[in-house]
């Protein structure tokens, strides 16, 4: 029985004629398994350090797959067992159960640790989500650090952002976002193997005199899943794609840094 995802991918319905034979366009599967399996949980779940001490900015969202011609009412599960453990030497230490909360107007429902949990830059932590039925699902990231700038950005040149960001091992891709009381601008870039990295953008004309710089660095795991082509070409197959073992989605994490700019 075939498989699909619910989370992140949407099912396009794709009109041919009859009359002329469809060609494969890409790489086929050497078969299709028909046999029914259990299905398997897909996450979607981020380590970042908390913005203040009375809210938990980590998360873990579940959701479960499904065989492809079946029908559900819901796709999300509440019930897990969620463990996140510190890795030290490969030895798993420091374990914190992660709870359900159904949300609120500022989070969506998600496993979430307690409010004295903080997510330490250069730490590496490993996921195990549990639950009876399903295939135990594992992860494991490394929190990158604070993006250091080694460039004064107090000041910038007028409609113009530029700066240098010291090398991290531990970061894969930075997001970098200009916020005015008027607008929002949003740079990716990726991260070089080594070596600092150069940032340099032009912004509009009517771009306001003051803001916020915030710099959001990516481990390597969030980083592929953000970016990864995930197309649907009709009579083509795709591989699935994850982060995790026993499952399917992303374990990541990612840390910020948040500076007041003006530009002259």
């Amino acid at each position: 029985m075939r498989y699909r995802f619910v989370l992140t991918v949407t099912v396009f319905a794709a009109l041919f004629s009859c009359e002329n034979p469809i060609t494969s366009t890409g790489p086929q599967p050497d078969y299709f398994d028909e046999n029914s399996e259990a299905n398997k949980m897909n996450i979607f779940g981020v380590l970042r350090p908390n913005q203040n001490d009375n809210k938990a900015d980590s998360f873990v969202f579940i959701e479960t797959t499904h065989p492809f011609n079946s029908t559900w009412d819901s796709t999300s599960i509440s019930d897990a067992e969620v463990v996140l453990y510190k890795s030290e030497s490969n030895q798993l230490t420091d374990s914190l159960y992660f709870h359900y909360s159904e949300g609120d107007s500022a989070n969506q429902p998600a496993y979430r640790p307690t409010t004295n949990f903080q997510a330490l830059a250069g730490a590496t932590y490993r996921l195990v989500c549990q639950k009876s039925g399903y295939p135990q699902l594992t992860g494991q990231t490394t929190v990158p650090h604070v993006p250091s700038l080694l460039t004064d950005v107090s000041t910038m040149p007028q409609k113009r952002c530029e700066f240098i960001i010291q090398h991290d091992s531990l970061a894969a891709m930075y997001d970098i976002h200009i916020f005015t009381p008027e607008q929002q601008y949003t740079h990716r870039v990726l991260a070089p193997v080594s070596g600092d990295l150069s940032v340099s953008f032009s912004l509009p004309e009517n771009t306001a005199t003051e803001g916020l710089l915030l710099v959001y660095a990516y481990d390597r795991n969030l980083s592929e899943y953000m970016t990864a082509n995930l197309s649907i070409k009709p009579q083509t197959y795709q591989s699935s794609f994850s982060t995790v073992e026993g499952g399917y989605g992303v374990f990541g994490a990612l840390n910020f840094l948040g500076v007041g700019i003006r530009f002259e």
